[in-house]
């Protein structure tokens, strides 16, 4: 499903938790799980496409050690921006744990339901 950018910062408000998160370099895509409502497991997934920049910062040592293969599971999502500027367009993904920055062209939004 392609989003428009209000859809999106729609979307963003409603994600409480991020459930898994990777990086795929060679096909350039960062895919993050989402759990949009707890009670019923509704998962987003959003898939940002064609990457040119992916970046990341952590906020706990700990973090990083657990999680060296690059997958998250339960970090709080604190804010999930998304802008364009130029011809890039830029998420900024903030849980409780890291930040991530990723400049994407596409961004394709699943739904599912566990």
């Amino acid at each position: 499903m392609s989003s428009t950018d209000e859809e999106l910062r729609e979307l963003a408000r409603s994600l409480s938790i991020l459930s898994d998160l990777r990086v795929d370099v060679w096909k350039r895509e960062v895919i993050a799980k989402c759990v949009k409502n707890p009670d019923r497991q509704s998962i987003i997934t959003l898939v940002f496409k064609n990457c040119q920049e992916i970046s990341y910062q952590g906020f706990e040592e700990e973090f990083w050690q657990e999680n060296i293969a690059g997958i998250v599971e339960g970090a709080d999502i604190i804010g999930l921006i998304f802008e364009v500027k130029e011809n890039w367009k830029i998420s900024f993904l903030t849980t409780d744990l890291f930040e991530i920055k990723v400049v994407y062209t596409e961004i394709s939004v699943l739904s599912t339901e566990e």
